[in-house]
């Protein structure tokens, strides 16, 4: 494959003549059917959600986190390592409106192995979750087809999404052989260092643009999984036909992420007169969170995982600013989702994909006071 593959940063959503006269008026759910998750009547299982989804790392993929985007009608998938009683105080500890939101919007995650189909059984016996999500770094792993149809035979009113991938080829694949939803991408993600590792890989906007397009031709749905970090990043990858996009970087640092919170003290470089007549430093303190990617010795060691020889780390370990609430974030990147809508008459976040093209460009935007400067 020759041609240029672009990611967010090369690419700008074309505007258009627009009829709307406010950003309230877009819709920001979207309804999608199953291909393959069915009612015990037979019907398609349809997924009526806000299409963010927080991503199953430490911090992000967290129970507070599920809580709260789920009742704001968002959606989680949980991070791998929560026990299975915690689980299943969380899907089933709750008044009936609450344990069906959370069946709805937040998935459990799990790998490929025997132990993973055991925690999920011992889950889903005591509490029956309508959706999971089978993550491997590498999807094109025979073993993950293999587990994908393993799931869809014994369970199959279950909305299963598998990942990762970056081709068509294996987007298919995984789609016939029984997920309901592929995850799409192979080393975009800011703490991700899975391309510098191991030099594979595709660029983000490319990978949905080709993926999302033969998914949708047998009736598949995709997930932009890493990428974003912007709002405006998010708007583009459902313009290349994303279903869902999930974030990580994105939702990281916020108050229900849990997590301590890491106290950073600055000098400013200004000087203010002390009571003793002598100049101080005026110091300036700053907040953050710990950060860091599933293939990262992080991530490993909190699973309990022993590195091997023949592995290395593929995740970064940073500090991200802490941001607060994470209701906030959300409503902020729904206000600019509205806004990208407005500028190109789409009237929901679902239909982005079908009332605009794009821009191959050189640059996206003016980077002089980008550093707040």
């Amino acid at each position: 494959m020759n041609e240029v593959q672009l990611d967010y940063s090369d690419v700008l959503i074309r505007p258009r003549a627009s009829g709307m006269t406010s950003r309230s008026e877009v819709d920001v759910y979207s309804h999608h059917k199953c291909l393959w998750a069915c009612t015990p009547e037979g019907d398609a299982i349809t997924i009526n959600t806000i299409p963010l989804i927080a991503a199953n790392m430490t911090g992000v993929g967290e129970i507070g986190v599920a809580k709260v985007l789920s009742d704001l009608g968002a959606m989680c998938v949980l991070k791998k390592w929560i026990s299975p009683q915690e689980l299943i105080t969380f899907f089933d500890h709750a008044d009936d409106e609450t344990r069906q939101t959370r069946r709805n919007h937040v998935m459990m995650c799990v790998g490929t192995s025997e132990e993973d189909h055991t925690k999920f059984r011992t889950v889903y016996e005591q509490a029956p979750i309508k959706m999971l999500c089978i993550d491997v770094a590498n999807g094109y792993l025979n073993r993950l087809v293999d587990v994908v149809q393993m799931y869809r035979r014994l369970y199959p009113q279950l909305v299963i999404t598998a990942g990762n991938v970056c081709t068509a080829e294996q987007t298919q694949k995984l789609l016939r052989a029984g997920a309901d939803i592929v995850k799409l991408g192979i080393g975009p993600g800011s703490v991700c260092t899975t391309r510098i590792e191991t030099g594979v890989g595709r660029p983000q906007f490319s990978t949905v643009l080709d993926c999302a397009e033969w998914a949708h031709a047998i009736g598949g749905l995709c997930i932009a999984d890493g990428g974003c970090s912007t709002t405006g990043d998010v708007a583009k990858a459902f313009l290349a036909g994303a279903d869902f996009v999930m974030l990580g970087g994105m939702f990281a640092g916020h108050k229900e992420g849990g997590g301590e919170t890491i106290t950073r003290v600055f000098d400013t470089g200004e000087r203010t007169l002390g009571t003793d007549g002598e100049l101080k430093p005026i110091l300036r303190s700053e907040f953050f969170v710990r950060f860091y990617g599933s293939s990262s010795d992080a991530a490993r060691g909190e699973q309990g995982v022993t590195p091997s020889s023949y592995s290395c780390s593929e995740g970064r370990d940073v500090e991200v600013p802490f941001r607060g609430w994470i209701h906030s974030t959300l409503a902020n990147t729904l206000g600019g989702l509205r806004s990208t809508c407005t500028y190109i008459g789409s009237p929901s976040i679902q239909q982005i994909s079908k009332c605009s093209t794009w821009y191959e460009v050189n640059s996206t935007h003016n980077r002089l006071h980008e550093g707040g400067g």
